[in-house]
């Protein structure tokens, strides 16, 4: 199951030829999509992720281990969603606050730490804005990489 979650974010087109190349031994992109979706995350920090870079952190000992930390933003369509229990669409900096009076989020602002000596890619986080100035993406940066101190 790894291996085809792995594939899977890979083009659609790659994930079909090797399905067919294993005589559908992979599981169908709709498994797929339904085990993505029991994860349960939110705009903010992915604190879910600790226990990986931890036993990432343990097997490396003693070699140091280095990563990168990427800050990546897409646009995204104006559009509110109530899913029975909260509304999505405004902007969300993983406050937990719910209200129709913030505004729309035009953006999503993700962050990864990608391994530089090893192979490993962590989501560590992401929120939905309308637009930073410089000081509010600062912090955010730096609350990134302290989100690994502890």
């Amino acid at each position: 199951m790894s291996f085809a979650l792995t594939l899977s974010f890979y083009p659609p087109k790659a994930y079909k030829h090797f399905r067919n190349k294993f005589n559908a031994t992979l599981p169908h992109p709709s498994t797929l999509r339904r085990r993505y979706s029991t994860f349960k995350v939110s705009a903010g920090f992915t604190y879910e992720i600790l226990p990986t870079f931890q036993r990432i952190v343990r097997e490396k000992d003693p070699v140091t281990v280095l990563g990168a930390l990427s800050v990546d933003e897409m646009a995204l369509c104006r559009h509110v969603k109530w899913d029975g229990k909260a509304f999505s669409g405004y902007t969300d900096y993983g406050t937990r606050l719910n209200s129709d009076d913030l505004p729309f989020a035009k953006e999503a602002l993700t962050f990864m730490l990608t391994a530089v000596n090893g192979h490993w890619k962590l989501p560590v986080s992401y929120f939905f804005i309308k637009g930073l100035d410089v000081t509010v993406r600062a912090n955010l940066v730096r609350q990134a990489l302290d989100f690994f101190k502890g």
